[in-house]
Formats: structure tokens, C-alpha cells, sequence
């Protein structure tokens, strides 16, 4: 309920407001992750937003990540056939490997989608939509806006760990 009271909309938009809140980049892709009230506040830095801090460094991380899965997804799809799985041949193989390949082509197949989250989430970073304040020693912190949980599509961010982390 308090979050409710904090996130209620205490004046109609305009209609450019509101147009422009419904088009932005993150929400034309995605849908509206943001609500009205954070997407306010940051326009007119207000609250948290006063002092807007940008992360350059993970905005062009996720772009660069965006890209490779992309291009994963582009080199990967020729070679999967996904009317495979109606073929006397692959019903005739064992359980394991059946298995094996409809989790090939169930991950490849949302690396198109993960990659195009990855983009919104680099617009949300690099315009500071993310930025969450200052920790105690005054560091920038971000986090406050997350489009996508990569354990959501690889166990535990594991691709992320691999590719991100050694950039």
C-alpha cells in the first residue's frame, strides 16, 4: 500500500506526455517496464533523478552482447530445422537425444528475444534510468530498472558471466 500511496499519479499527463512515455525505446520494444511516476521523475529530475548518473560501461556491454546473441541466432537457425521433430528418424532416436535437441533449439530460438532485451536494457543504462542513487561511499549504484534476468534463460547468468565479464 505504501508503494501504491508513493507511485499514485496525482496529475493527469498531457497528451505529448503521455505519447512520449508510451513511445519511449525501452517501452516501444518491451512494453511499459517503467511506471508513469519513475518515467516523470526522470524526465524532470525529480527524486532519485536529480543527479542522474549514466553507466556507460554496461550500456555498451549489453550492446555488445545484444549483438553477439543476435548473431548467434543468425549463424545458428540455418542449421536447426525445427520440422525435424516430425520425422520418422528423430521419433525413432533415444529419449536423451530428442531431448537434447529441442533444448538446442528452444535456447537458440530465445536468444533472439534475449538479445533484443539486452538493447532495451542498454538504452535504460546509458540514459540513467537505472541509476538507483549512492551507497554509502558515494559510489553510483544502478539496478533500479532490470528488463531482463539472464537466469531466466541461461542457468544462473552464465552466458553473461562468460562473454560480459571477460570484455
Amino acid at each position: 500500500m505504501i508503494d501504491q500511496e508513493r507511485r499514485k499519479i496525482s496529475k493527469l499527463p498531457s497528451f505529448v506526455e503521455y505519447f512520449c512515455y508510451m513511445f519511449d525505446f525501452s517501452s516501444a520494444i518491451c512494453g511499459p517496464i517503467v511506471d508513469y511516476v519513475d518515467y516523470n521523475n526522470f524526465m524532470n529530475q525529480k527524486d532519485v533523478y536529480w543527479n542522474t548518473q549514466m553507466n556507460f560501461v554496461s550500456g555498451f556491454r549489453r550492446i555488445i552482447l545484444s549483438c553477439f546473441l543476435f548473431a548467434v541466432y543468425l549463424f545458428a537457425v540455418p542449421f536447426l530445422n525445427t520440422s525435424t521433430i516430425l520425422t520418422e528418424e528423430f521419433l525413432k532416436g533415444s529419449f536423451l537425444s530428442k531431448l537434447e535437441y529441442i533444448f538446442l533449439i528452444g535456447t537458440v530460438l530465445r536468444l533472439q528475444y534475449m538479445s533484443i532485451f539486452m538493447l532495451s536494457q542498454a538504452n535504460i543504462d546509458l540514459v540513467g534510468l537505472s541509476f538507483n542513487g549512492y551507497d554509502e561511499n558515494s559510489n553510483p549504484q544502478f539496478g533500479r530498472i532490470k528488463m531482463i534476468n539472464n537466469s531466466f534463460f541461461f542457468e544462473k547468468g552464465l552466458l553473461e558471466t562468460i562473454i560480459v565479464r571477460k570484455l
